[in-house]
């Protein structure tokens, strides 16, 4: 027994030699495929079933500069943009889209800001606008009259 308990650390490290080879590896190639699927899946919760190569690299870029200025994975960007798509339907029956959300953090985002600070900020923007337009919503937070958020 006290052989088999020494050679125990021996075995471990053996058997991962040989199983290392297997263990699936993060490569450049296999992050660039999932920002590419997370721009589109993305463009089809906004309703965009088959989009075009140029607008898949519009939204994959936008989700790009939102995670480097928030310093969140772009799968959380994306995640807190529905989140918050779902939360303007039931405040205010603001029918919204996760890239419209996507465009403004792209275009108000600063770096090291808080992510849920700026997407506060546009929800409050698009319920006081008189139409509740994505374009009133992003005229007022260009503006910098957008309701302040806590």
């Amino acid at each position: 027994m006290k052989r088999l308990s020494a050679l125990l650390p021996f075995m471990l490290v053996l058997a991962s030699f040989f199983i290392a080879p297997y263990v699936p590896h993060v490569s450049a190639a296999s992050e660039e495929a999932l920002q590419e699927e997370t721009a589109r899946r993305a463009l089809r919760l906004s309703g965009e079933e088959k989009p075009d190569a140029a607008r898949v690299r519009t939204v994959e870029d936008w989700l790009a500069r939102a995670s480097r200025n928030t310093g969140e994975t772009p799968e959380t960007v994306l995640a807190a943009c529905v989140r918050n798509v779902r939360y303007l339907f039931d405040a205010g029956k603001v029918p919204a889209t996760p890239v419209e959300l996507l465009e403004a953090l792209n275009a108000y985002s600063t770096k090291n800001e808080i992510l849920n600070n700026l997407l506060h900020r546009y929800d409050a923007a698009r319920l006081a606008a008189p139409d509740k337009s994505h374009g009133a919503a992003m005229r007022a937070l260009g503006e910098k009259r957008g309701p302040a958020v806590w």
